[in-house]
């Protein structure tokens, strides 16, 4: 399993994804944070791109590209629910693969493989779905999910 934190992993950010069986990402050239916007731009050099918001032209594009869409767990919160919610909806219509990610900037808003399930059953998606985002949906990148 995965997980994609904003910097450089510290040791306890590494202890707690080893008590977990997380393998923390941080940087890699296939990944960026973007705005739609920004996201139109870099879609065809990325393959995982971490968004606060879509639009109709970035999903088609996303979807044409073969690009995942990723949710950030540390963006989630009670005022901005409705808008994730909203968004998950949107890319599973559009048949876009979905990654949860913590993207902790510190081992205090790291999350357990656990928890981003959830985070993403509450956002709308499937329990399998939500659990191949920690998994199979890395596999974009390259990377084994049994790693």
């Amino acid at each position: 399993m995965f997980d994609y934190v904003r910097v450089e992993p510290t040791e306890e950010m590494e202890v707690f994804a080893r008590r977990f069986g997380l393998k923390l990402i941080y940087s890699h050239p296939l990944i960026a944070e973007a705005t739609p916007s920004q996201a139109i731009r870099l879609i065809k050099r990325k393959k995982v791109i971490f968004v606060n918001d879509v639009s109709p032209s970035l999903l088609s594009l996303a979807r044409q590209e073969g690009v995942a869409l990723g949710v950030l767990a540390s963006d989630v919160d009670d005022a901005n629910l409705g808008k994730y919610i909203e968004m998950v909806r949107l890319m599973r219509r559009y048949r876009i693969p979905i990654i949860i990610s913590s993207g902790a900037r510190q081992v205090e808003e790291m999350r357990s493989p656990h928890d981003l399930v959830c985070i993403g059953v509450l956002l709308g998606m499937e329990p399998h779905e939500a659990y191949a985002s920690l998994t199979r949906r890395w596999s974009l990148l390259g990377l084994s999910p049994d790693v």
